[in-house]
C-alpha cells in the first residue's frame, strides 16, 4: 500500500467498524481501533451533539497534516510496524465490503468523537449500586433478582459522532451499509430527523445525519439524545470550551466530566470490577473533571492534562517557582526534578493523612523512628521545617574516579535553598557527628572560597560525600568527586545547554517546578548498565524510538486555584528515512 495512506486510516476505519454493527463499537474502543498513541483535539464541534450526562468523550483527529508531522518523527522501524497493523485492519475492512478511499475518505471530516453514555438498567438485574461493606471497601456489584448467576459485561452505551464534509457521499455510505447482504433496515422519524436502523448478524446500529455530522449508536435512544442535544438540550460543548487544552496539532482528546461519578460507572462495565478503596474513592470526589490528550509538534509529541478540582477542595497557597536553582547544576546533569517549598508539600500531605487513620498511623511511626534514631530528629522541624524555598534533586554523569569508580561515574546531587540557614546547618551537623561517632572522619576544604565538608570512610578511595553552601542560602550534598563540577559554580550550567533549552524552553515558564531527562545520555547509560539479557528483550521498534528521543520535559502549573495543568513534551529527532 502507498506510504501516504497510513497516516490517518485508523480513526476513519474505526467508524466503519461501528457502522458495520453495534457490537463493533465496543470492540473498537477496547481492542485497539484507535492507535496506541493517545492524543488530543481542539474543542470539538461534535461535542454539541453529545449529551451533558456522557461519562467520557474521546475525540480523534482526522487532520492529515497532524498525522504527517507524527509520521515525520517516527523512525523506519516504528513506521514499518505501524503500517503492518494498518494493512491488517485494511484487509478487515475489505472483508466487510468497504474501501477506505472510495467509501470513507470522500465524506469524513477532521474529527470523530466517541462518547460513552450511562447504560440503561438490564431487565435481569436491578441497577448497580455502591454499598459500603463493614470493612469500609466499596465493591462494585450487581444484585440479581433471584438466584445469583454469572453476570456478563454490560454493553457500553456508545455514541459515535463523525464530522461530515460531503453529505452526499455520507448518504451514499449510509445506503451502502443498509444494502449489505443479510442486512435488514428500517427508518423512523424523530423530531424531523430520519433515523435508520440496520441489523446484520445479530448486530444493530442506528444512524442519522444531524447537521454536519453522521451519528452512530447501537441504541436508538442514544441517537435520539444526540438529536435532542443538537436541538438545544445541555451538551458537553460548554464544559469542553472552558477546559481547552490549547494544543497546536492535536490527535485525540479525552474528556471525563463529573469525574468520580463517571469513573465509578465506567468501572461497572466490567464484570470483574475490583473494589475501590475508600481512600481512592475520596480522592476521586475531589476532582470535578479531567481533560487530557496528546498532540504533535515539529520537534516532538506533547501531552497535556487539565484537572479541575471541586470548589470544596483546599489547595492551600499556590506558589510558582522562579526555577533559578537549575542554573546551579552542571551540564553533566542528565535528569533532575525541581520545585519550591518542600515543607509545604509535607505539611499538605500531613493534613490530608490526618483524615485517614492508616496514613496518620504511618506518619506517627515515621516521626517516632526519627526521634528515637541516633540522630534524634524532629521530622517536622529538623528535617522538613527549613525546606521552604527552591529545591532540585538530580543525577550527574561524572568521571568514574574515586568513589565514583564504583558507580560508573553516576552521582546523585541534592540542592536545597532555605530562608533558615541555621536550622539547616544544625541538621547537617548531626550527620557530621554521626559519621565521626561511627568510624568515619569529617574534613573541611576550601574550593575557591566555598567551604566544603567531606566524609571519609575506612578503606574508601578518597572522600565519599561532600556537602556545603555554594550560595549563601543554598546547600548541596553529592558524592564527593562530583562536587568539583558545580562548586563554586558550574563551568557550563545545565539551564544554558541546548539539550535542556530545546526541551524545557517549550514548556510554561510560570510553574511549580520541572522534571527533565536527557534522552540521549540516558539511552547511553542504559546500554552501559543494563544486563545483556534485559537489552535482548527490547523490540527493534522500541530501540529505534529510544535512540531518537532527545529529551523529556514535564512541568505542572495552575491556571487558577482550582485548575491544575500538567504538560509533558517528548522531544524526538526527526526520522532520516
Amino acid at each position: 500500500m502507498s506510504e501516504s495512506k497510513p497516516n490517518y486510516l485508523f480513526p476513519i476505519a474505526g467508524a466503519v467498524v461501528v457502522a458495520a454493527g453495534g457490537a463493533g463499537a465496543y470492540y473498537f474502543l477496547n481492542q485497539g481501533g484507535v492507535p496506541s498513541i493517545p492524543g488530543i483535539s481542539q474543542v470539538s464541534g461534535a461535542s454539541a451533539l453529545v449529551p451533558q450526562q456522557a461519562l467520557v468523550a474521546i475525540t480523534v483527529s482526522n487532520d492529515a497534516a497532524a498525522f504527517a508531522k507524527l509520521d515525520a518523527l517516527l523512525p523506519p522501524e516504528v513506521k514499518k510496524s505501524y503500517e503492518s497493523n494498518v494493512e491488517d485492519f485494511s484487509k478487515l475492512l475489505a472483508d466487510g465490503g468497504f474501501d477506505l478511499d472510495q467509501d470513507i475518505r470522500p465524506w469524513a471530516g477532521r474529527e470523530i468523537m466517541f462518547a460513552i453514555l450511562p447504560s440503561a438498567p438490564s431487565a435481569s438485574a436491578r441497577p448497580r449500586y455502591i454499598p459500603v461493606a463493614s470493612n469500609g471497601s466499596i465493591p462494585l456489584v450487581q444484585v440479581p433478582e433471584a438466584t445469583p448467576a454469572p453476570q456478563a459485561a454490560v454493553t457500553p452505551n456508545v455514541l459515535v459522532v463523525v464530522e461530515v464534509k460531503d453529505q452526499a457521499a455520507a448518504t451514499a455510505f449510509a445506503n451502502k451499509v443498509k444494502s449489505r447482504e443479510g442486512a435488514k433496515s428500517s427508518e423512523s422519524d424523530y423530531k424531523g430527523v430520519q433515523i435508520a436502523t440496520v441489523t446484520r448478524n445479530d448486530n444493530t446500529v442506528n444512524t442519522a445525519i444531524v447537521g454536519n455530522f453522521l451519528v452512530f449508536s447501537p441504541q436508538s435512544q442514544s441517537v435520539q439524545l444526540a438529536v435532542d442535544t443538537f436541538q438545544g438540550q445541555p451538551s458537553l460543548a460548554s464544559n469542553l470550551s472552558s477546559s481547552d487544552l490549547q494544543l497546536a496539532s492535536p490527535l485525540v482528546r479525552v474528556f471525563i466530566p463529573n469525574f468520580a461519578k463517571s469513573i465509578t460507572q465506567l468501572a461497572t462495565l466490567s464484570p470483574e470490577a475490583q473494589p475501590i478503596p475508600p481512600d481512592a474513592a475520596k480522592a476521586l470526589e475531589q476532582v470535578d473533571s479531567m481533560h487530557f490528550g496528546i498532540g504533535v509538534d515539529d520537534a516532538g509529541i506533547r501531552m497535556k492534562v487539565l484537572g479541575k478540582l471541586n470548589p470544596s477542595v483546599d489547595v492551600g497557597q499556590i506558589q510558582n517557582s522562579p526555577n533559578e536553582i537549575l542554573s546551579q547544576l552542571p551540564a553533566e546533569t542528565f535528569t533532575v526534578t525541581s520545585g519550591i517549598n518542600f515543607n509545604a508539600y509535607w505539611q499538605r500531605f500531613v493534613t490530608e493523612a490526618s483524615k485517614e487513620p492508616e496514613l496518620k498511623q504511618g506518619i506517627d511511626q515515621l516521626r517516632e523512628q526519627a526521634k528515637s534514631s541516633p540522630l534524634a530528629l524532629d521530622l517536622d522541624k529538623d528535617v522538613f521545617g527549613w525546606m521552604d524555598k527552591e529545591f532540585a534533586i538530580g543525577m550527574i554523569a561524572a568521571k568514574p574516579e574515586g568513589i565514583l569508580a564504583q558507580t560508573q561515574g553516576l552521582a546523585p546531587v541534592v540542592l536545597f535553598q532555605t530562608s533558615n540557614r541555621s536550622a539547616a546547618e544544625a541538621f547537617l551537623k548531626k550527620f557530621d557527628e554521626f559519621v565521626t561517632q561511627n568510624g568515619g572522619t569529617v574534613e573541611k576544604r576550601d574550593a575557591d572560597g566555598v567551604a566544603v565538608t567531606e566524609w571519609f570512610a575506612p578503606g574508601t578511595p578518597g572522600a565519599v560525600v561532600s556537602h556545603g553552601w555554594h550560595r549563601e542560602d543554598t546547600f548541596f550534598v553529592t558524592l564527593a568527586p562530583a562536587a568539583s563540577l558545580f562548586v563554586p559554580k558550574p563551568a557550563a550550567p545545565l539551564a544554558d545547554t541546548e539539550a535542556f533549552k530545546s526541551v524545557m524552553g517549550t514548556l510554561p515558564s510560570q510553574n511549580v517546578g520541572y522534571y527533565y531527562l536527557d534522552g540521549q545520555r540516558t539511552w547511553q547509560l542504559l546500554n552501559t548498565f543494563l544486563p545483556a539479557e534485559v537489552k535482548a528483550g527490547f523490540t527493534p521498534e522500541g530501540q529505534a524510538l529510544a535512540k531518537n528521543i532527545r529529551g523529556l520535559g514535564v512541568t505542572a502549573s495552575y491556571r487558577d486555584k482550582l485548575t491544575s495543568e500538567l504538560e509533558l513534551f517528548l522531544a524526538i529527532a526527526p526520522s532520516r528515512n
